[in-house]
């Protein structure tokens, strides 16, 4: 899942453009954009490959994105993406780069009712950020 904070109401006509994507939008104004994939669940005891290229739309005047942008995730190494994201205004100044991440994991919910009934964990190694075409 991509759990985004962008520019919704940038987007030309969002509830079109969101059903046109390759993925699940689901919005909430107090909590972002919810993009999801049926496509992938993590398999107990075992590793994944998870790869996220994001490419930033253009902007055409200060306060002005073109819906050119793009989000594709990939997963254990196939060349098709399991999640796309197209057409999006990511942006709207020319001047907001991408210059890290914010990564966490979260169980779920918003109250002790979500919680495990017993401890749990994952692992995560190999992380990798890069500029450019890949």
């Amino acid at each position: 899942e991509l759990y985004l904070y962008f520019p919704k109401g940038d987007q030309p006509n969002f509830d079109t453009w969101a059903k046109h994507q390759q993925a699940e939008i689901v919005t909430n104004d107090n909590y972002g954009v919810s993009i999801r994939s049926s496509r992938f669940v993590f398999t107990h005891n075992k590793w994944i490959n998870l790869k996220q290229q994001i490419h930033l739309n253009s902007v055409h005047s200060s306060g002005h994105g073109n819906a050119d942008g793009w989000i594709k995730v990939f997963v254990n190494h196939e060349s098709a993406p399991i999640m796309t994201i197209q057409d999006a205004v990511l942006r709207k100044y020319d001047d907001v780069k991408i210059d890290g991440i914010f990564f966490s994991t979260f169980f779920g919910g918003h109250d002790d009712s979500w919680a495990s009934a017993h401890d749990t964990y994952t692992l995560y190694k190999n992380f990798q950020i890069s500029v450019g075409h890949h």
